[in-house]
């Protein structure tokens, strides 16, 4: 069992792209933990710093949202040119 993004696409052409864009995708999964963690950090934490941990996490939110857009795009690029140069 494999549990890397994007695991059905192969590619002879553009191996570096397909790196990346599972790289990229691990990070979104790293991302979207450190999201979930920092979020429940707020509600332990004082009242003085939940703020500091909820702006924290729209950043990561937003890295989160980033990585995913752009790992997507470098698989679909990936999976258009295996299969526009296989037939």
């Amino acid at each position: 069992m494999k549990l890397y993004p994007y695991q059905t696409i192969e590619t002879v052409n553009l191996p570096t792209l397909l790196f990346a864009a599972r790289a990229l995708g691990i990070f979104s999964y790293i991302s979207s933990l450190l999201t979930v963690l920092l979020w429940g950090a707020a509600f332990v934490v004082g009242p003085s710093i939940r703020a500091t941990y909820l702006f924290f996490s729209l950043g990561t939110l937003s890295a989160t949202i980033c990585f995913l857009v752009v790992s997507g795009l470098c698989a679909a690029v990936v999976s258009c040119e295996q299969k526009y140069t296989q037939g």
